[in-house]
C-alpha cells in the first residue's frame, strides 16, 4: 500500500471511530460497541466511465455498524457504470491502520452490483471486533488524496442459540427478514441475494431503498 495512501486510510478510521452511534437494531443483545458511524464517501466525481463521472458505494448500513454472524462474510458494492481506472479492496481493523486485506479486484465493466467474498482472500472475521472495509478507484497512484473512496464499518456478533433455532426453523424465503430483525444486517443482504426469486430481489429492495441506496433498487449482482 503507497505510504500515503495508509496514511488517509488511518485517518479515516480515526474518524470514523471517534463518532458513536446507536445500533440499528431491536434486540437488546446486540449492542453497539463503539462502532464508526456507517457508511463514509458515494460521492460522485469523475472517475473514468465513458461519461466522466462515477457513483461508487457500499451495500452497508448508511448508520451505525453493519453486523454479520458469519467469519467470512460475501459483502457487495455497487458502481453507477463502467471503470476503467485499476479498483482495490481494502479491510483493516478499526483500532488499526495496518490492512489484513489490500487488494486489486476487478473493475465493474458497467453499472451494478458487484460481491466480495471475504473467503477469497484468507480473511476470518474475529467475533466482537470491528473492521472497516472500503473498496477504492485508484485515480492516480502517487496522489491517494485523488482516490474515489467508500468505506463502512462491519463487525461479527455470535448469533444467540434462539436465532440459531430460529433460522432452522424458518423456510429460507423468511430468513432475510428474520435476519435482519435480529441486527444481522449483511448476512440478511447475502440472504435474500442467494434466493435468486423475486420475494428474494424485493427483500433487497427494501434494504437498499432503507439505507438511502434507491437508485440500486432492482440490480443483482453481477
Amino acid at each position: 500500500m503507497h505510504p500515503r495512501r495508509a496514511m488517509l486510510l488511518a485517518l479515516l478510521v480515526a474518524s470514523a471511530g471517534a463518532r458513536r452511534s446507536v445500533a440499528q437494531s431491536d434486540t437488546d443483545d446486540l449492542p453497539a460497541r463503539g462502532a464508526p458511524s456507517g457508511r463514509v464517501g458515494g460521492a460522485t466525481r469523475g472517475d473514468g466511465t465513458a461519461d466522466g463521472a462515477l457513483a461508487l458505494d457500499l451495500v452497508a448500513p448508511a448508520k451505525g455498524t453493519g453486523v454479520t454472524m458469519d467469519p467470512v462474510p460475501t459483502l457487495f458494492y455497487v458502481a453507477s457504470g463502467p471503470v476503467a481506472l485499476p479498483v482495490r479492496f481494502t479491510v483493516v481493523l478499526s483500532s488499526q491502520a495496518k490492512p489484513l486485506v489490500d487488494v486489486a479486484i476487478p473493475a465493474p465493466a458497467g453499472r451494478g452490483m458487484f460481491r466480495l467474498a471475504t473467503a477469497d482472500f484468507a480473511l476470518k472475521l474475529e467475533p466482537e471486533r470491528t473492521y472497516v472495509w472500503s473498496v477504492a478507484v485508484i485515480r492516480d497512484p502517487e496522489a491517494p488524496s485523488r482516490d474515489l473512496v467508500v468505506s463502512a464499518p462491519l463487525q461479527r456478533r455470535l448469533a444467540p442459540t434462539t436465532i440459531v433455532q430460529a433460522l432452522r426453523d424458518t423456510p429460507p424465503e423468511g430468513r432475510p427478514g428474520l435476519l435482519s430483525r435480529a441486527g444481522y444486517w449483511y448476512d440478511a443482504v447475502a440472504s435474500a441475494i442467494g434466493l435468486g426469486t423475486p420475494d428474494g430481489q424485493a427483500a433487497i429492495d427494501i434494504m437498499l431503498r432503507g439505507e438511502g441506496l434507491d437508485a440500486y433498487a432492482g440490480t443483482r449482482p453481477g
